[in-house]
């Protein structure tokens, strides 16, 4: 049960912008999708209500770079594979995330769970060693203040 305790800090800790990672995010091109095309030259408040070439506005297509670096403590394996992951990518999003927000933030935590995974093993194995830690100084403790004990108690005899 502590174990588990411990192993929960950890990987909560692993998901805390610079404390288990730091990132960057860059969308470097942001394209309206209408009906599986793009509608080139039509303006895009235009685009979701012409009738003729631009039927629906789908979303937006994001393209851009994630690049994420991992705290070793955190994410050993990634730490030992090189300790950094960077990938373009290319989403579709909302209509109403012209900005790429939503895919900046989806994107980041997709990359975080699934290299998370990979460590989740580490964060077990970390939580039960302080577990297995912590439950010797107190069996130690414990034992001291027995000894204590009863030398106070011959004492006072």
């Amino acid at each position: 049960m502590v174990a588990a305790f411990f192993a929960a800090i950890f990987s909560v800790l692993a998901f805390v912008s610079g404390v288990g990672f730091a990132a960057t995010i860059e969308i470097t091109s942001s394209q309206v999708r209408v009906r599986g095309h793009s509608c080139p030259g039509v303006p895009i408040r235009d685009c979701a209500l012409a009738t003729s070439s631009c039927f629906c506005v789908l979303g937006w297509e994001h393209e851009g770079v994630i690049n994420v670096t991992f705290n070793p403590w955190f994410y050993p394996v990634n730490h030992l594979l090189g300790g950094e992951v960077s990938m373009n990518f290319t989403s579709l999003s909302k209509p109403s995330d012209s900005s790429g927000q939503l895919v900046k933030e989806g994107m980041l935590s997709q990359t975080l769970f699934s290299e998370f995974l990979v460590n989740l093993p580490y964060l077990v194995f970390i939580g039960f060693v302080v577990a297995f830690g912590i439950g010797k100084f107190f069996e130690e403790m414990r034992g001291r203040f027995r000894k204590s004990k009863r030398k106070t108690m011959m004492l006072g005899q």
